[in-house]
């Protein structure tokens, strides 16, 4: 029973994060959705998506760019960051 609370409390925690972030990704690249999935099944975790999309096809990994740049990858997480901060998340510099 106590291990479902916490479960569940991760799952809504979880959930408050990533509506935050799919704030910022509104903010930086106007989707028209941003969705989320929850995967973990290659791996004994898991992980949250949060992915701007313009339609449900889109939240699949088959179209996934697999060989960009470090750089882009690390513009793209500065511009969610700035975004954050503007959405008064400060934590979003640590």
């Amino acid at each position: 029973m106590k291990m479902r609370i916490l479960l569940t409390l991760l799952i809504c925690a979880g959930s408050v994060v990533a509506q935050q972030i799919g704030k910022a990704q509104r903010l930086e690249w106007n989707p028209m959705r941003v969705g989320m999935m929850i995967v973990g099944e290659e791996v004994p975790h898991v992980h949250l998506h949060v992915v701007p999309i313009n339609s449900p096809g889109e939240l699949s990994f088959s179209g996934v760019a697999r060989s960009l740049e470090p750089t882009a990858l690390d513009d793209a997480a500065e511009r969610i960051r700035t975004r954050l901060r503007e959405l008064g998340h400060a934590e979003a510099d640590a």
